[in-house]
């Protein structure tokens, strides 16, 4: 560990240290994505990479899309209250 940190050090980057059950759920799902146990080949892991990146897109559009719902509602809500 002291050899990544050093090493990573020289970049100026701080490494820092987390147990797996800390990381985001992104971050799960990608080292699921990557799981070395199930990769077959170069081109599976391209493959995994490409649908990782477009599931991530979608949520996110999925993410704006309530967002931009919830803005015009309380807009909507504001209006009549006020």
């Amino acid at each position: 560990m002291k050899f990544i940190s050093d090493w990573f050090g020289q970049f100026y980057y701080n490494v820092i240290y987390v147990n797996k059950n800390e990381l985001p759920q992104l971050v799960k799902d990608f080292n699921r994505t990557l799981s070395i146990k199930t990769v077959r080949n170069v081109d599976d892991i391209i493959i995994r990479i490409k649908c990782f990146n477009y599931n991530v897109v979608q949520a996110l559009e999925k993410l704006e899309k309530k967002e931009s719902k919830n803005l015009k509602k309380n807009k909507k809500t504001k209006n009549i209250i006020g």
